[in-house]
């Protein structure tokens, strides 16, 4: 798990793990990217449930291996569901796996049970500046999936 916090008046993002949360204030005026890799999945249903008002079954699609794609309005977060391709995809034999979103005002959560080199590759350009992350949550998710599609 790893926390990127991005605030408007600071030149380049804070990094750390979910310790950062507890630092973040609700009066700040920033927003943060949680990215969830292979975590324990009733550690994940708990911050995503009771820190971030997920709804518990939009957290069970998340976590199934197999899901048709899908995208959900829900009063405070827009649920994604897509499917990309594994990181040990280089040609045409290729395998797939399952990238959720939960996108939010303040917050964008990534999650996936394996590497994906689409969100990895946009954490990278965010850290660098490659991508403005002072546009907000929906364009970082814009990119992953850009990439998941150019790719």
């Amino acid at each position: 798990m790893r926390v990127m916090h991005i605030r408007p008046n600071l030149v380049s993002p804070v990094i750390g793990d979910l310790t950062l949360l507890d630092h973040l204030s609700g009066e700040d005026d920033g927003w943060v990217w949680i990215d969830l890799e292979h975590a324990d999945p009733q550690q994940e249903s708990r911050l995503l449930t009771e820190r971030f008002g997920i709804h518990a079954l939009a957290v069970q699609d998340a976590q199934r291996e197999r899901h048709p794609p899908k995208l959900e309005v829900f009063q405070n977060f827009t649920f994604l569901l897509m499917k990309g391709l594994t990181a040990d995809t280089e040609d045409i034999r290729f395998r797939t796996l399952q990238m959720a979103a939960f996108i939010g005002d303040r917050f964008l959560i990534t999650r996936r049970s394996q590497r994906s080199v689409s969100i990895d590759a946009v954490w990278n350009d965010a850290l660098t500046g490659e991508v403005d992350v002072g546009r907000g949550p929906a364009h970082i998710l814009y990119r992953i999936a850009r990439r998941v599609t150019d790719r």
